[in-house]
């Protein structure tokens, strides 16, 4: 693989249902918006107890990250923000 194309880091999203039990079989994206306004998308992949991806955060700065799920027929987005320094 490629320098350039190498991800710095990899995010993985637990999903839980209300009592505590993992969600399977559910589709996980991201769009990660870095300080200029650049944007990654990726699809996670299943992977024991939750979901990953491999993205890029080298750059230092605020980073947004929306996550998108849909599981069992249901739609939940969320979004927080997170600093490399």
């Amino acid at each position: 693989m490629p320098m350039g194309a190498m991800k710095s880091h990899h995010l993985m999203l637990y999903i839980t249902g209300p009592t505590g039990e993992t969600v399977p079989d559910a589709k996980v994206g991201f769009l990660v918006t870095d300080a200029a306004g650049n944007e990654q998308k990726a699809l996670a992949m299943a992977m024991p107890g939750g979901y990953g991806a491999d993205l890029d955060f080298s750059e230092p700065g605020a980073y947004t990250i929306k996550t998108k799920i849909i599981a069992a027929g249901e739609k939940v987005s969320d979004q927080f923000e997170h600093a490399m320094k």
